[in-house]
């Protein structure tokens, strides 16, 4: 590895070289990590003119637990590690008792870069 550093031409193949080396480093770890087994459940939004009567029908609670456990699995098998500065960290996450407004996400501009490079989409944030 340190051969293939040493042959770099510039700082952005060292860059792209060592970004490889971590991105294989936690696919790894990714993989090792023991993934729940879920079933997928269809929760997108439909428009009213396409609700069937079936639709309309509330679920029974013991429905919507089961629904809600097979997301959250989902969720937990979607978890990638992330590898952050602390600085960072320590700006973007909060725990209840620091903030004020503990059910409001705010997502600042270096936040909306992290969603973006990991490929989270807000709505998988709000799931998990």
């Amino acid at each position: 590895m340190s051969e293939k550093f040493a042959n770099a031409k510039n700082g952005h193949e060292v860059d792209v070289l060592f970004s490889d080396f971590l991105e294989t480093m936690l696919y790894n770890v990714n993989r090792q990590i023991p993934k729940e087994k879920f079933r997928s459940i269809d929760n997108t939004p439909k428009s009213l003119i396409h609700l069937t009567e079936e639709d309309l029908k509330p679920k029974s609670p013991a429905v919507m637990r089961e629904e809600l456990n097979e997301l959250i699995k989902e969720a937990r098998s979607k978890i990638k590690p992330v590898m952050m500065p602390k600085k960072l960290k320590d700006d973007l996450i909060h725990t209840k008792d620091e903030s004020d407004d503990w059910n409001i996400i705010n997502i600042d501009s270096r936040g909306m870069r992290l969603l973006d490079t990991e490929q989270i989409s807000l709505e998988v944030l709000r799931k998990i």
